[in-house]
């Protein structure tokens, strides 16, 4: 079931990822666009190059054809969601939300105290005790027991003279019983459950190792994908300013159609760096949970 919850979050974000990512398309058509305009203004009154133009021309194709990569890869992330949430193929879904929503964590204290509750750890625990159960139950089979009997008995006819003391007999004895035949079975029950318990343990020691290698691995990517993030969203300021002087500048005949195109290229692709990083810090908290056993 968490593993669901968790593949639920990871495709769910990854169809709003690839939406943003046909909004940065049609961002980059439009930059495409203004760009043509402007060479063709400029090849008109003779300050550039009819090379401009078609670099222009090329570049707005280019950025038409990423379009079209965008919506397919849109199209199959929808067809992964309605997969992971059972829903027929032709099921409409519109996705509310964005990944700019603040990351619901925990602290990793809290996640190191409930390791120990994971759904898998705790079936590696079932199977050693009741393997310790057993092992328990076979030792007892094979031991000599020593009891003491006692019987008490009434005998009369008539219900009067029932409780006559002349009508009572006791009987008392001590019993012994050695199982001589039943002791190689149980000896052998008794390793069988005695294996299965050291390869229960074995097993949850080796689930303890791999549930807190995942628990830091996904910490880990946690950690890196924020600070990715804050690291791009100022990245992402520096380039729409220099876009910004880059068109001026171009209007202006200060710098050519190619190094203003470079400039609109780094402000998309520091775009596309950081919705690539808010969904990493989404998926890596959701992994965090579920590496320490906590549902979403």
């Amino acid at each position: 079931r968490q593993e669901v919850e968790y593949r639920v979050v990871e495709t769910y974000y990854a169809a709003l990822m690839n939406q943003r990512g046909v909004q940065v398309a049609d961002e980059q058509i439009r930059l495409s666009e203004k760009q043509l305009d402007l060479a063709r203004v400029r090849f008109e009154s003779g300050t550039v190059a009819r090379l401009d133009v078609l670099q222009a021309e090329v570049e707005l194709a280019n950025a038409k054809a990423r379009r079209i990569q965008a919506k397919a890869q849109v199209d199959a992330s929808m067809q992964a969601l309605r997969t992971v949430l059972s829903l027929p193929q032709t099921q409409a879904l519109v996705l509310e939300g964005s990944l700019d929503e603040p990351v619901v964590g925990h602290a990793r204290e809290e996640l190191d105290r409930e390791l120990p509750k994971r759904p898998d750890l705790q079936a590696y625990n079932a199977h050693r005790d009741t393997a310790q159960y057993a092992a328990n139950l076979a030792n007892g089979e094979w031991k000599p027991s020593l009891a003491f009997v006692g019987n008490m008995q009434y005998q009369q006819d008539n219900l009067n003279q029932l409780l006559s003391a002349n009508n009572q007999s006791y009987t008392f004895g001590i019993q012994l019983n050695v199982p001589l035949f039943s002791a190689p079975g149980a000896a052998a029950r008794r390793s069988i459950a005695q294996s299965q318990m050291r390869q229960a343990e074995h097993g949850l020691k080796y689930a303890t190792d791999n549930a807190r290698l995942e628990l830091e691995s996904a910490w880990t990517a946690l950690e890196s994908s924020a600070e990715v993030v804050s690291t791009q969203e100022k990245a992402l300021e520096l380039a729409r300013e220099s876009v910004q002087i880059a068109q001026v500048s171009y209007e202006n005949g200060v710098i050519t159609s190619a190094e203003l195109n470079d400039a609109q290229v780094r402000l998309l692709q520091t775009e596309w760096l950081l919705m690539q990083a808010k969904y990493a810090r989404i998926t890596a908290a959701a992994r965090a949970k579920v590496a320490a056993g906590l549902s979403s």
